[in-house]
C-alpha cells in the first residue's frame, strides 16, 4: 500500500511539474523544474519512440493522469483492504474525487468560454493558459491540431466533460442504490448453480 501511495504522490508531483511548466514562464520557475520536465520529455521520447516536439507535453500530462488514476485506485483499495473497511466507500471516495475534478474543471471552462465569447476579463492569465492547456492535451490524444481552440472545439470538450460527469453520477448513484451488490450476488448464484 505504501509502494502504491508513493507512486500516486510521485504522478501527483509530475502532474504539478508539468502543468508549471506550461503555465508559467520558463524564466520565472526554478531550474530543478524546468531540468525535471525536460528529462522526463527525452525519457518519454526515448520510451514511447515519439519524437521530442511541441506535442509531447501534452502526452505526458495524459499518460501522468492515467497513471495517478490507476495508482490512485490501487492505494484506496489497498488502505480498506487492510483496514478491513466496507469496499464501497472505496467506489465513493474515488468517483467522487473524480466528479469533484470533473466539475471544478467544468467551471472554468466556462469561464473560459464567457472569456471567448464576451470578452471578459476578468479571468486569470494563468487561468486561461491551464484551460488552454487542457484544451491542447485533450487536442494532442484525439489527434486533433495542438493550436485547434476554436468554438466548436471548446464545445466539444465541453460536451465530452458532462458526459464524464453524467457517468460518474450515475456510476454513484448505482453503487448507493446497491445496483452493483445485486448484480454481483446474482453472478455468485448463477456461478454456484453451474457448478453444481
Amino acid at each position: 500500500m505504501l509502494i502504491f501511495g508513493l507512486l500516486t504522490l510521485y504522478e501527483i508531483t509530475k502532474q504539478v511539474c508539468f502543468y508549471m511548466y506550461e503555465i508559467y514562464e520558463k524564466d520565472k520557475l526554478s531550474k530543478w523544474v524546468v531540468n525535471f520536465v525536460e528529462k522526463r520529455k527525452a525519457f518519454y521520447s526515448r520510451w514511447r519512440n515519439v519524437p521530442n516536439d511541441d506535442d509531447i507535453i501534452y502526452k505526458m500530462i495524459r499518460t501522468s493522469k492515467f497513471g495517478f488514476l490507476i495508482w490512485f485506485m490501487m492505494t484506496v483499495y489497498g488502505y480498506i483492504y487492510a483496514k478491513r473497511i466496507n469496499s464501497a466507500i472505496g467506489f465513493y471516495v474515488i468517483f467522487g474525487i473524480l466528479l469533484l475534478f470533473e466539475g471544478i474543471e467544468q467551471i472554468y471552462f466556462y469561464k473560459y468560454k464567457n472569456y471567448k465569447v464576451h470578452g471578459y476579463e476578468n479571468l486569470s492569465k494563468r487561468t486561461i493558459k491551464y484551460v488552454e492547456t487542457e484544451i491542447k492535451t485533450y487536442n494532442v490524444a484525439y489527434k486533433i491540431p495542438r493550436d485547434t481552440l476554436d468554438q466548436n472545439r471548446l464545445n466539444s470538450i465541453i460536451g465530452h466533460k458532462w458526459i464524464n460527469i453524467a457517468g460518474y453520477s450515475l456510476l454513484l448513484i448505482l453503487e448507493y442504490s446497491g445496483f452493483f451488490k445485486y448484480i454481483s450476488n446474482l453472478f455468485w448464484k448463477y456461478v454456484t448453480i453451474l457448478r453444481g
